[in-house]
């Protein structure tokens, strides 16, 4: 049963209005300090306490000859200067220079002026103090007022993505079930979840398994969104709101990747690597699998925050770059598309999908911008950044390097020189301890080594090398640390150096100073004397060291062999000085500075040169890269024709050479986009998710990228436990897998999906967080969705009944002036079928139409024009010829006569001529009460007047016109489900429509198409033909019947356009049965 609900027909009271006023103490102290602040300067522009003008010392010496000045007031080097006319004006003196000697200079006797010496030095300093000091009171002002006006783990200025939740923190969603009316049982199924987020350890102690998730049903406009606030509210819990749409892109970028030939800087627990994003991503994914995977343990070389504390219109402070710093990788993600866009610059090119962000510098910031929308001009954000800013006090322009923050001092780091294999150790022991016992070729076969390696360690001939170590001549130690003298020798041995079973050096016959060096190195770290020296007949001097042990040692932390050299994997984390001795020894192994002293040094080691290329400018030291290809054919003195060799060449500019002595400016271009082009392409594109402040740096050169955020709305959520999440329209997201139409492709839905049952199977017991959604098509969600442990709790919402209309105007009449005629109860009764949405607006369209008319208050009238414009659109002046508008008016007139002289059908609240949306007219028949069964006989009579104004048109006109095709078309469509689904003909109790199985929220999850033979369809077809033309007789004979009224009633409509109830019983008297069944059909009108 349905609540009691105290019917109201008098006016509402008249509003009382409260005025109440918030004061935040913060918000004051902030005020005051920022008026001080910029109160100087406000007099300044006003003139206010300054000098009227400003003068020459020259004109101020002659206007004291003339004695046009009464006084002088010296304060420094300014002379004020007050005039006989009372004018106040300001001139300078040179430093140091004595105002009597300009005097004397000038002729003028000193004795004969009235001038005064002010000391300023108390007030100067407080000035200078005041200067340095209120700035600082105002900026921790400032710092403390966002931090008190921001949402705990809400708001990130940091945060580049477009789509975020509105997030309502406790005590701040006021809305509660009290501002919800007409959903009385759906609020009841929700006060359970308001109390478990109340006292869940009330449940808890049962042993209840609380809900994780709620799904609010039903169409649109009737409180869906309004309800889940309301349970808010009543927990006084904070409420996540996100749409479907926007939840899609948060999740997984909308596709949002780049290219898997793309560089990105990846640390894991072995060490770091640059790495192409589709060789890191792939191992985490089947062959042919897609979408969104969890990682742990991996960091990417992310954005360092700062801010500018710029003052603009939308934000107090704005984010710019601040340099580079490792952030963690949430997750991975990949799919397939057909095109991409390749970004153009001077420095590079990266390779993106339209929806993916980079980003770009602007005046005072830097922001993500799509690169569907970027244009040449553009300047990306990459390392190293060169940024300026003004020194007032020197005068002059400061260039400043952003870069990545490295250690002032590097970790002490030891490296293990003889790298033990443990397993080789146990697989000898194991050897020896079946030595007799066992077969060779058995022990062989067990631990996976050959029968000879077996005889050679059980006869000693042979050891393992963790063992044989001890046998050798050279005393090495177990570990190396690492300095800056083994730095430089590894960037020796990278451009000149060979490990196959011993290490090798090889330099040019004229570079003895580096041999010399390199022996100094070996000593120093090593204790290796007196090496193998050995001059070949190629100008070249070779340094050897005979073992193969030092030669494995050189060979893992930097390759071996020109194409496979690179860096040592944990020099990403040594400061500066450890990284320019091996960039040192690199180049003085392998470059030269060219004329016009730049740095340059080739590899044919594509790896080695990226790495460089991102260390370098993680460093601040701007570089660039030169891609070549020699022909082949060539030769060294006395070698054979060398092949076809692709290199490249790093090259340092003179501004940034690390080495020079002089002063380096640091000047260097920046990162102009010249070209943007889309491309066709066939493969996976890539991304990393949930990078704290949604960046990360990738390309040849590194440039930050915008990736996509993933768990944010749940990671904050979770943080302020209990809360709600609520996805509005999660039919977006939520729709069936598999069923989306994009056969072959990737469907983004389904990946979001996806991501959301992770996320609430990860909930917890003790998380109390609750997950509610709105849809109302209920009919297309995927059935994962509603399992239990997900929305595993439906509420069904429905348009408002009679009493559930009256509470919802009462609610939304509040702040209104409405006129004494208000009849709300017959307001309820005039808008069946209307949502609360629609109410609200009926009731706000009622006022704007009274204001417009200058009303004092709003009447029915208002409200009766309102409910037609929110139904049917606004009236259409539309000019009509006269034989056009006498044919509307006699069909809408047909309608209501047939309609009223019917007696089932309810009585004929509206009559219009006036064009509305698509109709030329229309007659309006609200049903008296609420009802769900329709019978045979209110069926018959609804088709009857559905065509009583095709019955008026041809009895008066004796044409058929075509504004009756929306009544034929209506009326067909009950007679035929009359026929064939609800067995209503002569035909039986039979349904010849397609076999359906309906799911909960109306889905069809079986359909097979009719199999009615051609005979059964036509006879199917002559039962409907035979309802259609009874109604059509029966309408037409009371058309006949009631010709004068029909006359009176269409002579109306042509001089008023509109009649009421009122105006149209007047002509045709009161309805017998004004209690009819009604019509189901509200409208039937006219199609223009």
């Amino acid at each position: 049963m349905k609540p009691e609900v105290k019917k109201e027909t008098k006016k509402p009271s008249k509003k009382q209005v409260t005025v109440k006023m918030r004061v935040n103490i913060w918000t004051v102290i902030f005020g005051i300090l920022l008026t001080l602040f910029f109160l100087p300067s406000v007099f300044s522009l006003l003139g206010i306490g300054t000098t009227d003008l400003k003068v020459d010392l020259s004109t101020a010496l002659t206007d004291l000859k003339d004695e046009k000045i009464e006084k002088v007031s010296i304060e420094k080097n300014n002379l004020i200067l007050t005039y006989k006319d009372k004018t106040t004006k300001l001139a300078s003196k040179e430093e140091g220079q004595s105002f009597t000697d300009l005097l004397v200079a000038s002729e003028i006797d000193p004795n004969k002026l009235q001038f005064t010496v002010v000391d300023q030095t108390f007030a100067k300093a407080m000035a200078e103090v005041i200067s340095i000091v209120l700035p600082i009171i105002l900026l921790g002002g400032l710092f403390f007022y966002m931090m008190k006006s921001q949402t705990r783990g809400a708001q990130d200025i940091f945060s580049f993505g477009k789509s975020k939740a509105k997030i309502f923190a406790k005590g701040k969603q006021d809305t509660t079930f009290a501002d919800v009316a007409g959903v009385d049982e759906a609020k009841k199924e929700l006060v359970e979840v308001v109390d478990f987020l109340k006292n869940p350890d009330k449940y808890k102690k049962i042993g209840a398994r609380t809900p994780k998730g709620v799904l609010l049903f039903g169409p649109s406009g009737v409180g869906k969104t309004m309800l889940a606030k309301a349970v808010a509210g009543e927990a006084n819990v904070p409420f996540f709101s996100m749409a479907g749409s926007e939840f899609m892109e948060m999740l997984v970028g909308i596709g949002a990747s780049v290219t898997g030939d793309t560089p990105i800087l990846i640390k894991e627990r072995d060490g770091v690597c640059l790495i192409s994003i589709g060789e890191f991503v792939d191992k985490f994914y089947s062959k042919n699998s897609e979408g969104l995977m969890k990682v742990k343990g991996v960091e990417t070389l992310g954005l360092k925050p700062e801010v500018n504390k710029f003052w603009g219109s939308r934000s107090n402070v704005r984010p710019v770059f601040g340099g580079s710093k490792w952030q963690g990788v949430d997750s991975v993600y990949r799919h397939k598309v057909k095109e991409i866009y390749e970004i153009n610059f001077l420095g590079g090119k990266i390779k993106t999908t339209a929806d993916h962000s980079v980003f770009v510098r602007e005046y005072g910031g830097i922001r993500a911008k799509e690169t569907k929308d970027l244009r040449p001009g553009d300047v990306l954000v990459n390392l190293p950044m060169n940024t300026r800013a003004w020194n007032s006090k020197l005068n002059i322009t400061e260039h400043f390097i952003k870069k990545h923050e490295f250690p002032i001092e590097s970790p002490q780091i030891l490296l293990d020189f003889w790298q033990d294999n443990p397993d080789e150790i146990k697989s000898y022991e194991y050897a020896m301890a079946n030595q007799g016992t066992m077969a060779q070729y058995a022990i062989a076969e067990e631990i996976g080594v050959s029968q000879a390696t077996v005889g050679n360690w059980q006869s000693g001939k042979h050891l393992p090398q963790s063992i044989s170590k001890k046998a050798i001549k050279l005393s090495f130690p177990d570990t190396v640390k690492v300095t800056p003298e083994l730095m430089k020798l590894f960037g020796y041995y990278t451009a000149e150096g060979r490990g196959t079973k011993s290490l090798e050096f090889t330099f040019g016959s004229d570079e003895i100073e580096l041999v010399k060096d390199v022996a100094k190195l070996m000593n120093e770290v090593f204790g290796l004397k007196d090496p193998k020296i050995v001059y070949t007949d190629t100008n070249s001097i070779r340094i050897i060291y005979y073992s193969a042990h030092l030669g494995r040692f050189f060979t893992k932390h930097c390759g071996n062999g020109s194409h496979n050299k690179h860096l040592p994997n944990f020099i990403w984390s040594l400061s500066g000085e450890y990284f320019l001795q091996y960039l040192k020894g690199y180049w003085e192994g392998d470059g030269y500075r060219t004329k016009e002293g730049k740095l340059s040094m080739t590899s044919v080691s594509h790896q080695l040169i990226k790495e460089l290329t991102w260390l370098c400018s993680m460093h601040g030291i701007k570089v660039g890269v030169k891609h070549e290809f020699q022909k082949e054919g060539r030769s060294i003195l006395h070698g054979k024709p060398l092949p076809e060799t692709e290199s490249w060449t790093l090259i340092i500019g003179k501004t940034s050479d690390p080495f020079s002595e002089g002063e380096k400016v640091g000047h260097f271009k920046r990162a102009i986009i010249k070209s943007v082009n889309k491309k066709k392409y066939d493969g996976f594109v890539y991304d990393l998710c949930g990078v704290e402040n949604e960046a990360f740096f990738g390309g040849e050169s590194p440039t930050l990228l915008h990736n996509s955020r993933v768990r944010d709305l749940f990671a904050q959520a979770k943080a302020q436990a209990p809360s709600i999440i609520f996805i509005d329209e999660i039919d977006a997201i939520g729709r069936q897998r598999g069923r989306s139409g994009l056969v072959g492709g990737h469907d983004e839905r389904e990946q979001t999906l996806n991501q959301i049952l992770v996320e609430m199977d990860g909930f917890t017991p003790n998380e109390s967080v609750i997950v509610l959604a709105a849809t109302n098509r209920g009919d297309l969600l995927d059935p994962a969705l509603l399992r239990p442990g997900r929305f595993d709790r439906r509420v069904t919402l429905d348009m408002p009944d009679k009493e559930g209309r009256q509470a919802i105007l009462t609610i939304h009449s509040k702040g209104k002036t409405f006129g004494k005629s208000i009849n709300w109860a017959r307001i309820a009764d005039r808008t069946v079928g209307f949502s609360g949405a629609d109410l609200e607006n009926m009731l706000n369209e009622a006022a704007i139409g009274a204001a417009r008319l200058n009303k004092p208050e709003i009447d029915m009238t208002d409200i009766e024009e309102s409910a037609t414009k929110v139904k049917l659109g606004p009236a259409k002046k539309r000019l009509q010829s006269a034989e056009d508008k006498k044919i509307t008016a006699y069909h809408e007139a047909g309608h209501a006569i047939v309609t009223h002289f019917t007696k089932g059908m309810d009585p004929v609240h509206r009559i219009s001529i006036v064009a509305r949306g698509m109709s030329l007219g229309h007659t309006l028949i609200p049903p008296v009460a609420d009802r769900t069964h329709d019978t045979k006989t209110r069926l018959l009579d609804q088709i009857t007047a559905m065509l009583g104004g095709r019955a008026a048109e041809q009895f008066v006109f004796h044409e058929m016109t075509s504004g009756a095709s929306n009544d034929i078309a209506n009326a067909t469509r009950v007679a035929r489900a009359m026929v064939i689904e609800w067995g209503m003909s002569s035909l039986g109790p039979v349904n010849f429509g397609p076999d359906t199985s309906s799911g909960e929220f109306g889905q069809t999850d079986w359909y097979q198409e009719n199999a009615a033979s051609p005979a059964m369809q036509e006879k199917i077809d002559n039962e409907v033909r035979h309802i259609m033309e009874n109604g059509l007789k029966e309408a037409e004979k009371l058309v006949k019947k009631y010709k004068s009224k029909l006359d009176l009633v269409a002579e109306e409509l042509l001089v008023k356009e509109t009649v009421d109830k009122d105006q149209f019983e007047k002509i045709v008297g009161k309805k017998i049965n004004g209690e009819g069944m009604g019509i189901l059909k509200e409208v039937t009108s006219q199609k223009s």
